[in-house]
């Protein structure tokens, strides 16, 4: 992670306390899960707020990231929510590993994490869950889009983004044979009001010692063009 970005989180732990992440968050978990206990596990978890939402829950938390920063991030807000960090089981190996072998989950959450695979590996990726799932396991996926602004640049080994996703891939990756479809939902998201002064202030925060008031403001007005957010979001269940 570079340092921008680690500015950007911690910036964003900041502006975006537990309350407001949670205000308007709708889990599928607590919705389709047959199950009201077992194991929980969101891989790639950033600041889970899936995890958050489930701290009142009987659920076994597990939060897989290999930023160390960021599960750090998410002990900080586990503790201001009330609990002891310990609520959540905490990992920052590379999944699959040793470390689960053995564990079915109730759920799985692989959410904005995909994308950041060459399409062969995300596949493969998702062929390893299977040793870790059994009847009725969720698996959630948010993928960017084919429609996403980034796929409209040529996609090389530097590139941010290493794969964007139709329908047809992810009916290829979770085949009806297997799973499922409960439900699929493709959506555009702009920033609102908040997320603009937040975006501004992080790019202030990186750029003030080096650039005027008016360079900032210009880098600003354009990363705010890239700001639109192409994504889907698939809910599975696995037979």
């Amino acid at each position: 992670m570079t340092d921008d970005m680690k500015l950007y989180w911690k910036l964003y732990s900041e502006w975006f306390p537990n309350e407001r992440i949670l205000s308007k968050f709708n889990n599928p978990i607590r919705d389709y899960s047959i199950k009201n206990s077992g194991k929980v596990i969101d891989i790639g978890c950033g600041q889970s707020t899936y995890l958050l939402d489930l701290l009142d829950s009987n659920y076994e938390l597990f939060a897989v990231d290999t930023n160390e920063m960021q599960l750090q991030l998410l002990k900080d807000r586990v503790i201001k929510s009330g609990n002891k960090a310990e609520r959540i089981n905490y990992s920052s190996t590379e999944f699959p590993s040793d470390n689960f072998k053995g564990n079915y989950f109730t759920a799985i959450i692989i959410s904005n994490l995909l994308h950041f695979f060459k399409k062969n590996d995300a596949y493969n990726f998702v062929s390893q869950l299977n040793q870790y799932s059994e009847s009725g396991t969720l698996i959630l996926v948010t993928v960017h889009s084919s429609s996403h602004l980034s796929n409209k640049k040529e996609i090389t080994d530097k590139s941010y983004f290493k794969s964007f996703y139709s329908k047809s891939d992810l009916y290829e990756m979770f085949p009806s044979s297997d799973f499922e479809y409960i439900g699929y939902i493709e959506k555009e998201k702009l920033p609102n009001n908040y997320k603009i002064k937040f975006i501004k202030h992080w790019i202030n925060e990186v750029y003030k010692e080096k650039y005027t008031p008016n360079q900032i403001r210009k880098i600003q007005q354009n990363y705010l063009k890239t700001c639109r957010i192409n994504s889907i979001d698939f809910l599975v269940k696995k037979h």
